[in-house]
């Protein structure tokens, strides 16, 4: 009894494990942007979650469950995928540059740049 009881607890230990790499301490904290179309909106990275909060106040927090580090030709991005509160998964490609105290874009909106407004909240 004692041994599928601890069974079951390791796999529900391993199953709530993040996959792949550690977020790096250089993205996590909160992130704005002054583009038009999202002034106001903040984004959160901790090494467990990921926040979206709007401009109308609407928060939406996932739960990362893979982080990777994915290089293609000559440019490195980050791949977040994470879970919602309703379950749903998404993927999130972020690029990350260090200059002037570091910037965020996502992959798909190149144009859109995020930059660090504090530390983890």
């Amino acid at each position: 009894m004692w041994a599928g009881l601890g069974l079951a607890l390791l796999v529900l230990i391993v199953g709530c494990r993040r996959a792949g790499d550690p977020v790096p301490e250089y993205l996590i904290g909160a992130w704005s942007t002054s583009a038009a179309t999202h002034v106001g909106s903040t984004m959160e990275l901790t090494k467990e979650l990921v926040t979206f909060r709007g401009k109308d106040d609407t928060v939406v927090t996932g739960r990362i469950v893979n982080f990777t580090t994915v290089q293609e030709k000559s440019a490195k991005f980050y791949r977040i995928s994470y879970v919602n509160q309703d379950k749903n998964e998404y993927q999130l490609d972020v690029i990350y540059d260090p200059a002037d105290g570091g910037t965020l874009s996502f992959k798909n909106q190149p144009g859109l740049v995020w930059t660090r407004t504090g530390a983890s909240l």
